[in-house]
């Protein structure tokens, strides 16, 4: 599910991540992406890729006037292609394809 608006005072002006695949077999390694809602309720997306623990994503929503959810220099974070890739992976059954070998390799 894609949330266009969130509406309500707690759902204004904030920042969180969200899980891009539904499959319940992933506990690791979630494709996510950076979703800010403006003070109208509207979601943008911030361009921000991550390889979050399953559940991780709603633990980082965050209601505060800057993003505090992951800093630049995390080592979860990932470029687009990292994303898209894993995001395959999953989509075709593959729980174990296409995570980065600096997860694997415990360079994190």
């Amino acid at each position: 599910m894609t949330v266009k608006f969130r509406h309500g005072a707690k759902f204004r002006g904030g920042w969180t991540w969200f899980e891009s695949v539904p499959f319940g077999q992933v506990r690791e390694y979630m494709p996510c992406y950076e979703c800010y809602w403006d003070d109208d309720g509207k979601v943008t997306r911030t361009e921000r890729y991550a390889l979050l623990p399953r559940g991780e994503a709603g633990k980082l929503q965050q209601q505060a006037d800057e993003p505090s959810t992951l800093s630049d220099d995390d080592s979860r974070l990932i470029s687009y292609e990292e994303y898209h890739e894993r995001w395959k992976s999953l989509n075709a059954q593959k729980w174990n394809g296409s995570i980065p070998d600096r997860f694997l390799n415990g360079d994190l």
